[in-house]
Parts: structure tokens; C-alpha cells; sequence
């Protein structure tokens, strides 16, 4: 029994409805133009981004960073519009207050320390080793 090749690389013949497409085993449905369009666009930041993986990190980092600020501008604003009482430390905004102040102070540190070792390293390769 000879099996004969069809052109439709595998597909069914009698499945009209199917078409190949090139380089995959698995015929794909034919579709409605306008929803592959949409399906492409759709999913063409989410196949930028998954293949530039830092650029990922930065607008995961950026957008946690927004969201945050925004909600701590918005209970700071509702705090000095509505709540005439006074601050309760451990409770509600002022503790929002606590959390970001100690982040914020960590994350400085961070850059600073960061900083001083970045120059270390530069006056570490520039200076001759004599030995």
C-alpha cells in the first residue's frame, strides 16, 4: 500500500474547512479574516514583551510603582478631605504612611550602596595592578 502525499501537508482532503499552515503539523482552522487580524494584534505586545524580557521586568516594576503611588495619593487626598481625626500610627493611613516611608528609605539605601559600588569596581579596573 502506497500512501500518496496530498498537498496540504498531512491534512484531511475531505476537511475542506482546514487549512495548513506552513511549518506546523496540526491544520489550523480557517477563520473569519477580521478575528485573525484581531488575534494578531492582540497578542503582538504580550509576543514583543515575551521576548524582551527586561523591558518585561521595567513595565511590571513601573506599573506596580504607579498603582501604588496612586492608591497612597488617594487615601492621603481622602484622609485630608474627610478624616479631621487624629493620626492613629498603627491603624489605616498612617500606617500606609509607616510602610512607605520605610520602602522608600530602603530603596534609596539600595541606590546608594549600589552606587558606591559601581564606582569601587570603575577605580578598581582603572588602576594599574603592579604585582
Amino acid at each position: 500500500m502506497a500512501t500518496e502525499k496530498s498537498d496540504t501537508n498531512g491534512a484531511d482532503p475531505s476537511a475542506p474547512h482546514m487549512e495548513v499552515a506552513d511549518g506546523d503539523e496540526e491544520p489550523l482552522p480557517k477563520g473569519n479574516e477580521y478575528m485573525q487580524a484581531f488575534a494578531r494584534i492582540r497578542d503582538a505586545p504580550f509576543v514583543y514583551l515575551a521576548s524582551r524580557p527586561r523591558l518585561m521586568q521595567l513595565a511590571t516594576y513601573g506599573l506596580l510603582f504607579a498603582l501604588y503611588n496612586a492608591y497612597f495619593i488617594g487615601c492621603l487626598v481622602r484622609y485630608i478631605k474627610y478624616d479631621y481625626l487624629d493620626w492613629e500610627w498603627c491603624d489605616g493611613f498612617g500606617f500606609l504612611v509607616i510602610i512607605t516611608a520605610i520602602a522608600y528609605t530602603g530603596l534609596a539605601y539600595y541606590k546608594v550602596k549600589l552606587e558606591k559600588k559601581n564606582k569601587r569596581r570603575q577605580v578598581d579596573k582603572s588602576c594599574p595592578d603592579f604585582s
